[in-house]
């Protein structure tokens, strides 16, 4: 089991009306948080990125049950054919499509190399003063624990590889114009000596638009993981992602 106990996540629970659906029932689009009246920007950010997902009962990041509910969409634009630090590609706009296409396009770049001097030049890069340091991020826990069950101390061997394929998506919460809560679940494939293992890994983030770019910003709720497409999936809230190209 190549990817047992390999990435670092939690799952806890909320209430979410999605949980109340029946098989077959049309899933409602789930509800975007925002300022409330009197409330600081500060405080609405904490309290955004703090909002944890809901868990339907039998949620794994291994295994799933079919689902005939119709999730919903979210349509994610390309980037710029640009590359920022660290390689990671961006470009992507100033909306919260943007922002988490490229929360995806972070965590393909470190996530696929799995080498801690790379997610360390990607962290630098990327994640900004209002997010964790390098040892606190949950990516860099990630890669190190990876390593430590593949009997590697630097960079993943050369005969393995990581496969990071961003398969839903939510926008937890709004905060003016250059703030978001974002949240990618994505189907994540292991191989190595002719083995392999899939499973589903949920990560999210505040993020803050800098300049001309996306960048992660302060600690999130954990995410849960499950297999994209299940019926846990759906119920969580989580949504089809769908690449849209420029003039779609």
């Amino acid at each position: 089991m190549f990817l047992v106990g390999v990435f670092c996540f939690g799952l806890a629970a909320l209430f979410n009306p999605a949980a109340a659906l029946e098989e077959g029932d049309e899933v409602p689009p789930p509800v975007v948080l925002v300022s409330e009246a009197g409330e600081s920007e500060a405080a609405a950010r904490l309290r955004i990125v703090s909002q944890e997902m809901f868990v339907p009962p039998g949620s794994s990041p291994f295994k799933g049950d079919p689902t005939l509910n119709e999730p919903g969409q979210v349509f994610i634009p390309d980037p710029a054919d640009r590359f920022g630090p660290g390689g990671v590609v961006t470009g992507f706009p100033r909306t919260a499509e943007g922002a988490l296409a490229q929360l995806a396009a972070v965590e393909e770049a470190v996530l696929e190399t799995m080498c801690l001097d790379v997610a360390k030049a990607i962290h630098a890069g990327w994640v900004d003063e209002s997010g964790p340091e390098f040892a606190q991020w949950e990516q860099a826990q990630n890669v190190q624990a990876f390593l430590e069950q593949a009997g590697a101390t630097r960079c993943k061997e050369p005969g393995v590889s990581v496969v990071f394929d961003p398969a839903a998506g939510i926008v937890k919460g709004e905060v003016g114009d250059d703030w978001v809560a974002v949240c990618v679940l994505a189907s994540v494939q292991a191989q190595s000596g002719g083995e392999s293992q899939t499973m589903g890994y949920g990560y999210c983030s505040g993020m803050r638009w800098h300049q001309d770019r996306w960048m992660l910003g302060e600690i999130a709720a954990r995410a849960p993981s499950m297999l994209p497409g299940s019926v846990q999936a759906v119920l969580a809230g989580w949504l089809d992602w769908v690449p849209v190209a420029e003039g779609d």
